[in-house]
């Protein structure tokens, strides 16, 4: 078998040649390259990944803190209406008489 650039033969057939100084056609070459182009696709994924997982945990942390305000202020609402209530009986309260008015009677008609 001889090297298509040069009329040496193959060091495995003649072993008192020496070895062909022309690179040999690499014919796992495209496939090498193929796997090194995948690699480079899923490394590209990971990393937009690991960038959509912090833009997640902010837009999460954000709810989280938007859920918090919405329940803060429900229950404020809440206890400034129970208190708006409480100081209406208590003022209602203090306004009613406690005994009833005393019962007049009538001037007697005989005279």
């Amino acid at each position: 078998m001889t090297c298509p650039s040069c009329p040496i033969l193959h060091p495995s057939l003649h072993l008192s040649h020496p070895p062909c100084p022309h690179p040999r056609p690499q014919p796992q070459g495209e496939l090498m390259n193929r796997i090194e182009n995948h690699v480079q696709e899923a490394q590209d994924y990971v990393d937009t990944a690991k960038q959509d997982t912090k833009k997640a945990i902010r837009y999460q942390s954000k709810a989280r803190r938007k859920k918090l305000m919405c329940a803060a202020i429900g229950v404020g609402v809440m206890l400034l209406l129970i208190l708006i209530l409480v100081l209406y009986f208590i003022i209602n309260r203090d306004n009613t008489p406690s005994t009833p008015p005393a019962a007049t009677h009538p001037p007697p008609d005989g005279g």
